[in-house]
């Protein structure tokens, strides 16, 4: 029997976000893309790389390219396997569907470094057009050494479908320079069907 791997994220007071998940492997990956209705390319130059299953918030893919010393982090989280914990007996707890800004704000918090962490959402038009998403947002941060110790800064791109998935994308580098031609090519890497 397979391990769960549990992820629990605290949302704001009184709520808590958990998934569960199997140990993923590449079968596993592949399922997961088609269970959040998903497409996957694998930008040219990046090759697969193990997970650390030990860092701060587990993702399920992680690609490297040595040309742009940057890696890549790929975290789905499909709306029917979240479960959300409320502790007011008084109110109706949220549903996962109306979840992802309150995550996205909280995996901000969780993955960097503290201070200032800036972000921009999309319009709701490009969300659509760029990763046929309900919602799109992408921040900058300064990566707690929980998440990785060899990156200092990360770009967090999140997407959401209503009804049917989150996912993360960290692009995790050392100099902006070296990856900001990059940056189209991975945001491309994953998006809705």
């Amino acid at each position: 029997m397979k391990k769960l791997c549990v992820t629990t994220i605290p949302v704001l007071a009184g709520f808590m976000y958990t998934l569960l998940l199997l140990p993923v492997q590449a079968a596993d990956f592949a399922r997961l893309i088609k269970e959040s209705a998903l497409v996957f390319q694998l930008p040219r130059t990046f090759t697969e790389i193990e997970i650390d299953p030990q860092v701060s918030f587990p993702y399920e893919k992680a690609i490297y390219s040595a040309q742009y010393q940057v890696e890549v982090r790929y975290a789905l989280r499909p709306l029917k396997r979240i479960r959300v914990d409320y502790e007011d007996p008084h109110g109706a707890a949220p549903q996962p569907n109306h979840l992802f800004s309150m995550m996205f704000t909280a995996l901000l918090g969780e993955l960097s470094r503290g201070g200032d962490t800036p972000y921009r959402e999309f319009p709701q038009q490009q969300a659509k057009s760029l990763f046929h998403a309900d919602w799109a947002a992408l921040a900058l941060l300064d990566v707690d050494p929980e998440f990785s110790s060899r990156y200092p800064y990360c770009f967090l791109l999140a997407i959401h479908k209503n009804n049917v998935a989150d996912a993360y994308l960290f692009i995790l580098f050392q100099d902006y320079n070296n990856i900001k031609p990059l940056l189209p090519k991975l945001y491309a890497s994953i998006r809705f069907q």
